[in-house]
């Protein structure tokens, strides 16, 4: 992604007009909020269950946590600072 080190694949991007759209080349992961515009949650990867201000970005993040396998230490531990 332009001068960056970060590759698209490593971009998730959310959305929830027509205009966010135009992201589409240059993320891996193109995400819906529950009340975007119909034509951007039907070109998504994922439409969240969240409206835009509702918390998506928190379900997101939830998302990605449980995928990587994040999530059961951090609700048992609480959030602390790492790099890793």
């Amino acid at each position: 992604m332009g001068s960056t080190s970060v590759l698209a694949g490593e971009v998730a991007f959310v959305g929830d007009d027509l205009n966010d759209l135009a992201v589409r080349p240059y993320v891996g992961l193109l995400v819906a909020t529950a009340d975007a515009a119909a034509p951007l949650r039907r070109q998504s990867d994922l439409v969240l269950n969240a409206k835009g201000g509702h918390g998506a970005v928190r379900e997101l993040a939830e998302l990605i946590l449980k995928r990587r396998g994040h999530w059961t230490a951090l609700t048992e531990n609480g959030w602390r600072d790492r790099n890793d």
